[in-house]
C-alpha cells in the first residue's frame, strides 16, 4: 500500500513539474484563475489535467473539462483564439466594433466607442488577465448583440445554392422520379454538403485558429455571415450580412512579422482579416463613407488600405447546442449574459413591464388566462427583459455574485433607480448606468450560477436598495415601482426564461417597427428626412413572408407570429403609415398627385369581381377599366418644398408601397379574431379616404366591411359610410367596384339590415340628396322586356337584349354594362327579407311580366338572367300576400306521403287572384323546363351557370315554402331534378378557355369526386390560399367574365351552396 502511495505522489509531481516547463503554468493561467473563483466549479487536479486518457487529439484542441466546466472563453482557449469563441471585432485604426443590423440593412459599419481607445484597449486587456473582476463598463451606444460574432471553419455551400435555386425555378414543380434525375441528384449533394459541414463544425469545434486558416464571422444577432461581395469599383469590394456561400470566407493574417502563417492566433494579436476575390487579396478596411444611420461609417474590402483589428472574446458556443446551421446560447446549466428573461412578482401574479416612460407591474388579462402561466406564449412583449453584465465584454453564465443589466427589449432602455426629491424612483434610461444583484430568496451556494425559475429580490448596487411595490393585493392595472432599503419577501420575483424563437420574432418586429416609424417621421416635419423607400418596400414583403407566406414554418408557428404582430400594435402602425404622405393628414403630397403615378402594368384598387359576376368580360380593371391607357405622370409639383419634389421613379416607388401596406393590412384583419373591430375604426376612414385612387384600399376594406363592419361601433355611423360611396361615384364615374361595397352592406350573416337598406334608398330614389341622376341608370318596361337609358342628354334608350349583345359583340358600354349589372344586385341586396320602403320604390320600374320576358330570353347572358330572376323573386314572390305554409311532419317515406296527399299544406285557389296564379304556373313551368334541360348537369369551372341554376332553386324553394306546388305530381317531379343536381357524377370541370358545357368532348375524363375538394377548417395554407385568391380577385383586370374561378375554391363554394339550398328543399318535400 505504501508503494501504491508512492507511485502516486512521484505521478503528482511528475505532472506538476511537466506543467512547470509549459509556456505558462496551468495555475497561474486565466484558466486556474476563472477556476479558482468563488463562482467556478471544483477546479481540476494537475493529474487530471495532464492524463494520458483526457489528452486532446491533436494539440490545438482544449482539454474537454476546459470547455465544459470553465464558464470563461478566454481561459479556455490558454489566451489563443479558438473555434466556437464569440467575439467582437475592435478597430485599432478607427476606434470602434464592426457592428451590423441584418434585419433591416445588410451594411457592416464601425460602431463608435463612448470612451476612449486606450480605454478599451485596457478593459480588454484586463478581461484577459482578471476575468474575475467586477467591472461596470459600457463601450458602444448600440446594443450589444449588434457587435458579436461566432468564428466558424471553413463551409462549403455550393450544393445547397444551386439545389435551392432549383427548388425556386419553375421546373422545380415536376414530378422526378429516379435516382439519376438532376433534381434529385442536387438533393443528394446538398444533404451530403449539409452532413460536411456538420462534420467540420463539430470535430474543429474548440481547436485554435492559425493565422493563414480561412474562418467565418456568424452574427450572433441573426444568424447571417460577414460576406463580401463586388462593386462597379474593381478595387474595393462592399462588406455586408449574408447567407452562407463562398463569398463568406475570410483569412486571417498578422498585422505584424511578429507572427507568421500556420501560427496559432492569440487573442492579444491585432490580425488583418482579408479575402480573395479574382484572384486578388482584399481586406477589410474602414471607409469614410457614413452608414444609413447617419452616426457610424461603413466598412469595406481593399486592395490597397487595411485595417487592423482586435479580437475581444465574449463567450463560446458548446457544439452540443450550436450547430453548423444555427448559433443557440447554452441555456441547460443556468442563466447567461444575453439570454431574455420574465420577471413574476410573486406577490401579485404581475409581471414587470415597462411602458409609457414608466416601470410598473401589469396583469395579463387578454394573452393568457392565468397570470401565472409561465408557458404562455402570448404574454404582452412589453414585459421582456435581457439580463446582461454589468461589463459589456463579459459573457458566460451569471452567478449570484454578478452584477447584472436589465435592458427592456421593446424600447432598448435600461432598468435605473434615479434620485429625485420625492426619494428614489424605478425608471429607464437610455444608458445603463445602474446594475442590479439577484438576491437568493433561499440559501443557495454563492459560486454556483444562477438557475432558471430562480426566485429572486432585485437589489440595486449603488444605493442597495430593493425594488418594490405598494400594493399587496392582486393587480388589475398597473403599479409602479419604488425602492426599499430593507429586503421585503413579497418583494420577490420568479425568474421565467423566454424561448430564443420568441426573442427573435420580437427583434424582428421591432426592428420593423423602428424602420416604419421613421418612414412615418420623414413626413411629418417641412425639413424631410430619407423616407428608405427601398428599405421600406424589402421589409413590407420580408415581414409579409415572415408572417403569413412562410411555407417552411409550422401553422402553429405562423399563428404565434401573427398574434405577435396584433400584440405590436402593427394596424395603427400600418394605418399612420398610410396618413403620412398626404396633406390631408399632415403631409406634403395630394392624393390625387400621388395617384397620378400608378405604374401602368399594375391594375389599380377597387373590387372589380364577385363570385356572381363571372359571365361578363371587362376589358381592363381598376380605374381605367374601360380599355383607355393610363394618362401619363404628372409633372413635378413645383409649389411642393424642395425636399419632397421627388422625381418620377420615387413617386412610382412610394405608390407601390402604399399598394403593398394595404395587402399587409388585409391579411392583417384576415388573421383578426372576428371579434377584433377596431381596425374598424382606425383603419377603415383612412381606407374609405385612399378608395378609387388605385392605392388596392379596396382589399382590405371589403373584408372589413364584409366580416367586421357591422360588429364594430362603427355601424352606428354608416350614413356618412354610404354617401361616402355615392360621392366616389358622382366624383369618379359609374365604376361597379363602388356598389359592390353597398350590396355587403346591406345585410349581415345572412339577415338583411333594414336600417342600411332604408338608407341607401333614400338617397338613391331621392332627388333631393342630388344622387340619383349620377347613380341610376334608368329602365323603363315594355312587353318584351326592359329598355334602358344609355344617353340621358338625347334620351336615348336601347332594349336590354341589344345593349348586352352590343357589349359582347362591339365591346360597347365597356363601363356602363358592369356598372348596370352591380346595380340590379344593389336592388336585391335592397329588398331583400321583405323591406317594403325599397319595394315600393322598384316595383313601378320592373313589373313582374317584363322580368319574367327577360328571364324567358335565351339571347341574354346566364348571369344576368341569374340576378333578373333574383329581382323578380325579391319583388313579386317572397313578398306580401305570399306567407309560408307549415311544413308535414311526416316520416320521409313516400308511402305516408301518399296516404296523407289530400292533406298536404298547399295553396288554395282562394288566396291568390287568376293572374298571380297564371304567374306562379308561369314560374313553375320555367324552372321545371329549366332543370329538365340541365339534367343534374354542373359545370364546376362554370360559375354564370351555377349561378342561373342557383337561381331557380331558391326559386323553387320559395315557391314551394308557399304551397305553389300543390299535387304530389308536381313535387315528386321538382326532387326529382334536384336529386339529380346533388348527384356528383354529373358534376364536371373543364379547362377556362372552353366557351360553353356544350363544347365538351369527353366528359368522362373531367369527373370530379367529392373529395377532391377537401378543406380543412383548422388549415392555415387553407386560408392564405382563400387570401390570395381575394387577392387575386381584387386586383385582377376582369369585372365580369365568362370564364371560371379558380376550381378548387368554385367547387368548395358551389358544394356549399348547392347543399345549403337544395337539402333542406328535397327534405321539405319528403
Amino acid at each position: 500500500m505504501q508503494r501504491f502511495t508512492s507511485k502516486r505522489r512521484n505521478l503528482n509531481v511528475d505532472a506538476t513539474l511537466a506543467a512547470g516547463t509549459l509556456g505558462e503554468s496551468p495555475l497561474s493561467s486565466p484558466l486556474r484563475k476563472e477556476l479558482h473563483r468563488p463562482s467556478a466549479h471544483t477546479p481540476l487536479s494537475p493529474n487530471g489535467l495532464l492524463s494520458p486518457r483526457n489528452l486532446p487529439a491533436s494539440l490545438d484542441r482544449v482539454p474537454s473539462e476546459y470547455a465544459s466546466k470553465t464558464t470563461s472563453i478566454h481561459a479556455g482557449g490558454h489566451g489563443f483564439l479558438v473555434y466556437g469563441t464569440i467575439v467582437s471585432c475592435l478597430s485599432m485604426d478607427r476606434g470602434g466594433f464592426l457592428a451590423g443590423d441584418g434585419l433591416i440593412t445588410s451594411e457592416v459599419r464601425l460602431e463608435g466607442l463612448v470612451q476612449s481607445l486606450k480605454a478599451t484597449v485596457d478593459l480588454i486587456d484586463a478581461q484577459l488577465t482578471d476575468p474575475g473582476s467586477q467591472r461596470d463598463v459600457h463601450v458602444v451606444a448600440c446594443h450589444a448583440k449588434d457587435c458579436l460574432f461566432e468564428v466558424l471553419p471553413k463551409m462549403v455551400y455550393e450544393a445547397t445554392a444551386a439545389f435551392e435555386e432549383a427548388k425556386a425555378s419553375e421546373n422545380a414543380s415536376t414530378t422526378s422520379t429516379g435516382f439519376s434525375d438532376a433534381f434529385s441528384d442536387l438533393k443528394f449533394k446538398s444533404e451530403s454538403e449539409l452532413r460536411l459541414n456538420a462534420n467540420v463544425y463539430d470535430k474543429l469545434h474548440g481547436t485554435r485558429v492559425k493565422y493563414g486558416q480561412t474562418v467565418q464571422l456568424r452574427h450572433i444577432k441573426t444568424g447571417k455571415y460577414i460576406a463580401m461581395q463586388p462593386t462597379r469599383d474593381k478595387e474595393t469590394l462592399e462588406v455586408v450580412l449574408s447567407d452562407g456561400a463562398a463569398a463568406c470566407h475570410l483569412t486571417l493574417l498578422p498585422r505584424f512579422k511578429l507572427r507568421k502563417t500556420g501560427e496559432p492566433v492569440q487573442l492579444m494579436d491585432q490580425i488583418v482579416l482579408a479575402a480573395t476575390y479574382k484572384a486578388q487579396r482584399f481586406a477589410m478596411h474602414v471607409s469614410t463613407r457614413s452608414a444609413v444611420d447617419g452616426a457610424s461609417t461603413l466598412v469595406h474590402a481593399s486592395l490597397s488600405h487595411a485595417s487592423q483589428w482586435r479580437l475581444a472574446p465574449y463567450d463560446h458556443s458548446e457544439k452540443d447546442v450550436s450547430s453548423a446551421t444555427m448559433y443557440q446560447p447554452d441555456t441547460g446549466r443556468g442563466l447567461r449574459s444575453g439570454l431574455c428573461i420574465r420577471l413574476l412578482h410573486l406577490e401579485t401574479s404581475a409581471w414587470l413591464g415597462c411602458g409609457g416612460g414608466a416601470v410598473h407591474l401589469q396583469a395579463e388579462s387578454g394573452g393568457a388566462s392565468d397570470a401565472a402561466d409561465t408557458n404562455s406564449h402570448l404574454l404582452s412583449p412589453e414585459t421582456l427583459w435581457e439580463v446582461e453584465k454589468s461589463c459589456f465584454l463579459d459573457g458566460g453564465l451569471l452567478h449570484w455574485t454578478d452584477s447584472v443589466c436589465l435592458r427592456h427589449v421593446l424600447t432598448g432602455q435600461y432598468l435605473h433607480v434615479e434620485n429625485t426629491e420625492a426619494g428614489l424612483r424605478v425608471a429607464t434610461n437610455a444608458q445603463p448606468q445602474s446594475s442590479y444583484l439577484l438576491r437568493p430568496t433561499t440559501l443557495v451556494n454563492p459560486r454556483n450560477p444562477i438557475g432558471h425559475k430562480s426566485a429572486v429580490l432585485l437589489q440595486h448596487a449603488q444605493t442597495l436598495t430593493y425594488l418594490h411595490t405598494r400594493s399587496s393585493a392582486h393587480l388589475h392595472v398597473s403599479s409602479p415601482l419604488v425602492t426599499l432599503l430593507t429586503p421585503q419577501d413579497e418583494d420577490a420575483f420568479k425568474i421565467v426564461s423566454v424561448s430564443s424563437t420568441e426573442l427573435h420574432d420580437t427583434s424582428r418586429l421591432l426592428a420593423y417597427r423602428t424602420l416604419c416609424e421613421s418612414f412615418i417621421a420623414s413626413f411629418a416635419s417641412a425639413s424631410g428626412g430619407d423616407p428608405r423607400l427601398d428599405d421600406v418596400e424589402r421589409v413590407l414583403s420580408q415581414l409579409n413572408t415572415f408572417t403569413f407566406l412562410d411555407t417552411q414554418t409550422p401553422d402553429h408557428v405562423l399563428w404565434l407570429r401573427q398574434t405577435l404582430l396584433h400584440r405590436h400594435q402593427f394596424v395603427p402602425l400600418l394605418t399612420r403609415m398610410l396618413e403620412a404622405p398626404f396633406a390631408a393628414y399632415g403631409g406634403p403630397f395630394s392624393i390625387d398627385y400621388v395617384c397620378g403615378f400608378q405604374p401602368q402594368n399594375e391594375p389599380s384598387d377597387g373590387i372589380d369581381e364577385l363570385p356572381h359576376t363571372n359571365d361578363f368580360m371587362s376589358p381592363g380593371g381598376g380605374r381605367f377599366s374601360n380599355g383607355v391607357a393610363p394618362p401619363p405622370p404628372p409633372p413635378m409639383d413645383k409649389s411642393l418644398p424642395i425636399v419632397f419634389q421627388w422625381p418620377h421613379t420615387a413617386m412610382r416607388q412610394l405608390h407601390h408601397v402604399l399598394c403593398a401596406i394595404n395587402i399587409l393590412l388585409f391579411r392583417m384583419f384576415y388573421s383578426s379574431k372576428t371579434s377584433d373591430t377596431s381596425a374598424c375604426r382606425h383603419a377603415m376612414p383612412v381606407l374609405l379616404a385612399l378608395l378609387g385612387h388605385g392605392f388596392k384600399a379596396s382589399v382590405p376594406l371589403s373584408y372589413l366591411i364584409q366580416e367586421k363592419f357591422h360588429l364594430s361601433e362603427s355601424f352606428a355611423s354608416f350614413s356618412a359610410i354610404v354617401r361616402n360611396f355615392f360621392d366616389l361615384i358622382r366624383r369618379h364615374g359609374r365604376a361597379m367596384r363602388y356598389l359592390q361595397f353597398l350590396v355587403v352592406l346591406c345585410s349581415a350573416n345572412g339577415h338583411a339590415v333594414p336600417k342600411v337598406q332604408e338608407k341607401i334608398c333614400e338617397l338613391l330614389f331621392n332627388p333631393s340628396h342630388g344622387y340619383s341622376d349620377a347613380v341610376l341608370v334608368h329602365t323603363r318596361p315594355t312587353p318584351t322586356g326592359l329598355e334602358l337609358c344609355v344617353d340621358a342628354v338625347a334620351d336615348k334608350w336601347v332594349p336590354l337584349r341589344t345593349f348586352f349583345d352590343d357589349y359582347y359583340s362591339h365591346k360597347s358600354h365597356a363601363t356602363l354594362a358592369p356598372y348596370f349589372y352591380g346595380l340590379l344586385q344593389l336592388y336585391c341586396a335592397l329588398c331583400m327579407d321583405r323591406n317594403y320602403t325599397c319595394i315600393r320604390c322598384l316595383a313601378g320600374s320592373f313589373p313582374r311580366a317584363s322580368l319574367l320576358a327577360c328571364v324567358q330570353d335565351p339571347a341574354l347572358s346566364r348571369s344576368i338572367r341569374a340576378v333578373l330572376l333574383n329581382l323578380l323573386v325579391a319583388l313579386h314572390l317572397d313578398c306580401e300576400p305570399q306567407t309560408p305554409l307549415p311544413s308535414p311532419n311526416y316520416t320521409r317515406i313516400w308511402k305516408e306521403v301518399l296516404l296523407h296527399q289530400d292533406k298536404l299544406p298547399v295553396a288554395r285557389d282562394g288566396m291568390y287572384s287568376t293572374d298571380d296564379w297564371t304567374f306562379f304556373g308561369q314560374l313553375q313551368t320555367l324552372a321545371m323546363t329549366y332543370f329538365r334541360k340541365q339534367n343534374g348537369l354542373v359545370i364546376i369551372t362554370e360559375a354564370a351557370q351555377n349561378d342561373l341554376t342557383l337561381a331557380f332553386v331558391r326559386l323553387c324553394k320559395k315557391m314551394v315554402a308557399f304551397g305553389l306546388f300543390r299535387s304530389i305530381a308536381e313535387l315528386g317531379a321538382l326532387v326529382l331534378e334536384l336529386v339529380k343536381l346533388l348527384d356528383s357524377r354529373t358534376d364536371y370541370w373543364y379547362k377556362p378557355s372552353t366557351r360553353s358545357h356544350r363544347e365538351l368532348l369527353d366528359a368522362t375524363e373531367v369527373v370530379v369526386s367529392p373529395t377532391f375538394f377537401h378543406r380543412s377548417s383548422e388549415s392555415t395554407r387553407f386560408d392564405l390560399q382563400a387570401q390570395n385568391a381575394i387577392i387575386q380577385q381584387t386586383e385582377g383586370g376582369h369585372a365580369m367574365r365568362r370564364a371560371s374561378l379558380e376550381p378548387a375554391r368554385l367547387a368548395t363554394k358551389k358544394t356549399l351552396e348547392y347543399t345549403a339550398c337544395v337539402m333542406p328543399l328535397t327534405s321539405r318535400l319528403m
